[in-house]
């Protein structure tokens, strides 16, 4: 919308009174007001015009990217997890170091399924970018078969939530503990510093 305006904006500025000039030094430009008005009108129907066409340009320039622009930010989603778990991780070693050995350690509980979770993930995510780059490498073979990829890619998607969302409970638990465990470290360290 913002770059719309600023797009209409610019023409407004600097179009329309150049062609203004243009078209005085030509005698062109009609001396009447009805005249000028009729040749402004024609500049706001091409202003118009050319916003709209603009605006299907990018419509269809999103649709070409939206599966990568869903991958991408499947990625982002997990790679945030990584960094939760490498958290929790290092809070782990940081309260092993602290605390005696009778002390009961926190730690990430079915440390062996998350990782085959998150390893077969990481495939599925690079998978989709590679399957993503050779559907925009052969994209002038399947310019008939849009609606296939497309109801392809809405199945691929339904899949991946549902897959998605058992996984994303174990991670709010993962995180969950996480945050368990900075509060426990925090009021350890200030029971240590006070």
């Amino acid at each position: 919308m913002v770059s719309e305006f600023l797009l209409t904006l610019l023409v407004l500025v600097f179009f329309v009174p150049l062609s203004l000039l243009v078209l005085r030094s030509m005698d062109l430009l009609p001396s009447s007001p009805q005249g000028i008005q009729s040749v402004l009108g024609i500049f706001g129907i091409v202003i118009v015009s050319s916003v709209g066409l603009f605006n299907v340009f990018l419509y269809r320039y999103q649709r070409r990217f939206k599966a990568l622009a869903r991958l991408l930010l499947e990625i982002e989603k997990y790679n945030r997890t990584l960094d939760a778990i490498a958290l929790l991780d290092h809070l782990d070693s940081m309260q092993s170091h602290q605390t005696p050995e009778s002390a009961p350690r926190l730690s990430l509980q079915k440390r062996s399924e998350i990782m085959t979770a998150l390893q077969t993930t990481r495939q599925s995510l690079i998978d989709g970018l590679k399957i993503e780059r050779i559907l925009r490498q052969h994209q002038q073979t399947l310019t008939d078969g849009y609606k296939l990829i497309a109801n392809l890619e809405t199945a691929c998607s339904t899949l991946s939530t549902l897959e998605l969302r058992d996984r994303a409970s174990e991670y709010s638990q993962v995180i969950n503990d996480a945050l368990s465990i900075n509060l426990a470290v925090q009021r350890e360290v200030n029971r240590l510093i006070g």
